[in-house]
């Protein structure tokens, strides 16, 4: 695990040798707040493994009454990796049920960092895709916005 100075703040970089090994990534939790008493958390594989994490906790009497308002999203990306048009699906979102994962997205993954915001990145079919999450300051609000890293001509 690399870490960096971000001003004042430490920038946290993951990569297949951590991210490969479930248990030591369901252990590694991330958390964004709001300053409402809101915030935005999970894993660092997006595996909720805490009835209090998710994506939007929102604090409706702050600094209390908090819910979870959206738990998590299952992405999932559409990639034609031969090039030859019949496309395959990757679902990138993971779940544990039971000691059970599906889908199991977090075999896709190839990095996480905080930097200071989560970044997830994965590998499907030779297309590299990266997901941040971010939460505004003074909002009940999450935003998470997607890039294609590249297409590979796919």
């Amino acid at each position: 695990m690399g870490q960096v100075e971000l001003h004042g703040l430490q920038r946290i970089e993951l990569g297949p040798s951590v991210l490969s090994r479930l248990d030591r990534a369901l252990s590694l939790e991330w958390i964004l707040t709001n300053g409402l008493g809101g915030y935005s958390s999970s894993t660092v594989i997006g595996v909720n493994t805490r009835k209090y994490h998710g994506l939007l906790v929102a604090s409706f009497e702050p600094p209390s009454r908090r819910y979870v308002v959206l738990s998590k999203l299952d992405e999932e990306v559409r990639v034609d990796p031969e090039g030859s048009g019949e496309e395959r699906t990757y679902s990138l979102g993971s779940n544990e049920f039971r000691g059970l994962f599906h889908p199991e997205g977090y075999k896709f993954m190839v990095g996480f960092s905080l930097d200071p915001y989560p970044t997830f990145r994965y590998e499907a079919g030779g297309v590299y895709v990266a997901k941040r999450v971010a939460m505004p300051y003074g909002k009940n609000m999450v935003v998470s916005s997607y890039w294609v890293l590249n297409t590979g001509g796919r």
